[in-house]
Formats: structure tokens, C-alpha cells, sequence
């Protein structure tokens, strides 16, 4: 099996949930080349749709869509941008954005919980979105069509045309499959076991 690398750019963002740090990576391509040091938000990001978008604008965005899944003692800090080297995990930084926003819920986080959103690429691939330690409790799996308020957001932003996330075949998702609430292992040991 081929493995798919990140990139052409990644989008790193660090999070963090009582005591445990996350980090979200994003594959992504822009319209230029930036060197490193350059202002990142001034970048356009491409979309599935051909019309650019600043990279500023598209994850201020991203991030209102998200802040729903977190309690309001998550803070969301800064995002950094990764050139991928091709055919490799390598990668150069080359800037970063302040954010600085909370997460928007006021109820409690489930510690150790994920929610696995599943989704089908324009190559026919699957794709996989993770958030870590979110408010949602473990549960059922939930079909595309069944998924609700902010999971349906979400769903609808990353099959619209205007998404500019690409899944690691580097060709951008376009059918929601599923949504997966659950316990992640390796943040569980982290979290309880390392005592």
C-alpha cells in the first residue's frame, strides 16, 4: 500500500486540555510559495472551489466552527505553517498567526475522548479529522445524514466548495461518511496511566 504524505503546506495547530497538549495538523495548498519568516495570514489558501481565500480569513473561520466542540477553559493559541518536503514527512516552518481564542461551550470536557470524522476524497480515498478531548461522550457511530448542529457544520464546510483542508492523497473531501464519538487510548494512558 502507497503511503500519502502531508503537505503540499500543513497547517499545525496546538491546543490545550487540562494538563495534555494537542496538536491538529492540517494538509493545505497555497497560492504562492512563501519563504520562511513571511506573514502567514496575508497568504491565499486554495479551495476546492479555485477561489482563494486568505489564509487569515479561512482559519479564523475554521476555528469559529470548532470553538462549539470545546469548553471555554480550552484556549486555542497560535497556528504554524509547515512546508512538507514531497514525498516525505519532513518539513520547513515558515510562520505563525495568533489566534487566541477559547472554546465556546460551557459544558464539561470529556477527558480522553475523540470525535472521528470520516469522509471521502475526490481520489476516492478516506479521510480522516480528529478532535481530541472535546465535550462529547463516547457513543454510537452516526451516519453522514444523521449528524446534527455543529457536527453538521463541520460536515458542510469540509464538503463545500469553499474547504481548503486536503486529506493526505492531496485531493480535498467531498462526502461526509461519519462521525465517531469515542475514548482515545493513547491520551487515556497518557492522562491516567503516567501517574
Amino acid at each position: 500500500m502507497a503511503t500519502n504524505y502531508p503537505g503540499p503546506y500543513t497547517l499545525e495547530q496546538s491546543y490545550a486540555v487540562s494538563g495534555l497538549t494537542h496538536k491538529m495538523n492540517l494538509s493545505c495548498a497555497l497560492t504562492t510559495d512563501p519563504d520562511p519568516g513571511d506573514l502567514i495570514g496575508t497568504l491565499s489558501l486554495e479551495t476546492r472551489g479555485g477561489t482563494p481565500v486568505t489564509l487569515s480569513t479561512a482559519y479564523t473561520a475554521w476555528i469559529d466552527l470548532l470553538r462549539p466542540f470545546y469548553n471555554t477553559g480550552v484556549q486555542f493559541n497560535e497556528v504554524n505553517l509547515w512546508r512538507n518536503t514531497p514525498g516525505s514527512f519532513e518539513r520547513t516552518y515558515i510562520g505563525s498567526m495568533l489566534i487566541d481564542v477559547a472554546g465556546s461551550s460551557g459544558s464539561a470536557t470529556y477527558l480522553s475522548g475523540q470525535e472521528i470524522f470520516t469522509f471521502r476524497t475526490v481520489e476516492g480515498n478516506s479521510m480522516r479529522l480528529t478532535l481530541m478531548e472535546t465535550i462529547q461522550t463516547p457513543a454510537a457511530s452516526v451516519p453522514r445524514a444523521a449528524a446534527t448542529g455543529v457536527r453538521d457544520a463541520l460536515f458542510d464546510f469540509v464538503e463545500s466548495t469553499d474547504n481548503w483542508i486536503l486529506a493526505r492523497d492531496t485531493s480535498y473531501p467531498i462526502v461526509g461518511i461519519a462521525f465517531h464519538p469515542g475514548q482515545n487510548e493513547a491520551t487515556f494512558k497518557a492522562r491516567y496511566r503516567n501517574l
